[in-house]
């Protein structure tokens, strides 16, 4: 597969924490329902190629983020899911605090929070 596909290759200075959550990450997106990437990106309210830099250890998705993915596989049904929720925030937890952590996925995070506020603002 060519660099910035999902299932790419991790760029070399990846941590073993980054490379595990991105493997965890792509084994979810397999046990989803959604038939491309872009239908998944779509339901998780990511663009794809935000997506694909999660799935290759680019770049560390929100908790928020996170959620959707895991709620989309298991609703999924087609596989058993790669890990448990717990274990899914501990292995993002590890690597965030991996020494390739950037400030972009720090305001990747927030903006996530933000889009999470209006939606509660819009459904109350």
């Amino acid at each position: 597969m060519r660099l910035g596909h999902a299932g790419g290759r991790c760029p070399s200075g990846a941590t073993p924490e980054r490379r595990q959550l991105a493997a965890v990450l792509l084994s979810l997106c397999r046990c989803t329902k959604s038939r491309t990437q872009a239908e998944r990106a779509a339901q998780i309210w990511v663009s794809t190629p935000a997506l694909s830099l999660y799935v290759n250890a680019r770049r560390i998705p929100s908790i928020a983020i996170l959620r959707l993915l895991y709620q989309l596989a298991e609703e999924g049904g087609r596989a058993q899911l790669p890990c448990t929720w717990a274990e899914l925030v501990q292995l993002r937890e590890l690597a965030k605090s991996s020494p390739h952590s950037s400030s972009r996925e720090f305001h990747a995070d927030q903006s996530t929070w933000h889009h999470d506020q209006h939606q509660e603002k819009v459904s109350s």
